[in-house]
């Protein structure tokens, strides 16, 4: 934990690893009364990578919604941001209200993907807190993140 720490910009706040299993499957007991937002990091980079970009912005069904944005890299991979997704399958649950949300996708041309989200939290069924005013991070902030080699290294892990 200290080492993904190590990681964020300065001003983020207190960090803290919270087991998404805890807080999407289990009640909790005693929500904080601070404002609670999230930084989930995914790496799909393993021996084998499956996972690669087709098109800019693919959407699975029209009702998504939000805004997507891609941005090409020099050495081949891309980037691809999106802002107030909600396909996402952990913001199906009714019970649950999410505030703003930014994910970025950085897709390896070697294939694999390192995915970032980035959200102000959530409200209703588990929450740990009230909702950020924003996400931790800004949108230059994630994408800085996204490209960390360090990130990569240590998802890897």
């Amino acid at each position: 934990m200290a080492a993904f720490a190590k990681l964020l910009p300065a001003g983020v706040g207190e960090i803290r690893e919270v087991s998404m299993d805890y807080v999407f499957r289990k009640e909790t007991e005693f929500p904080m009364s601070d404002p609670v937002g999230f930084i989930r990091v995914l790496n799909f980079t393993g021996p084998k990578p499956t996972v690669g970009w087709s098109r800019p912005c693919d959407m699975p069904t029209k009702e998504d919604s939000g805004t997507c944005s891609f941005e090409r890299l020099p050495n081949g991979n891309v980037l691809e941001f999106r802002e107030n997704w909600t396909h996402l399958s952990v913001m199906q649950d009714p019970r649950q209200k999410w505030g703003d949300y930014l994910m970025v996708t950085l897709y390896l041309k070697k294939g694999g993907t390192l995915e970032v989200d980035d959200t102000a939290g959530f409200t209703g069924r588990n929450s740990l807190g009230p909702l950020l005013a924003s996400p931790p991070l800004t949108k230059s902030r994630l994408r800085e993140l996204a490209l960390n080699p360090e990130l990569l290294m240590k998802s890897r892990r």
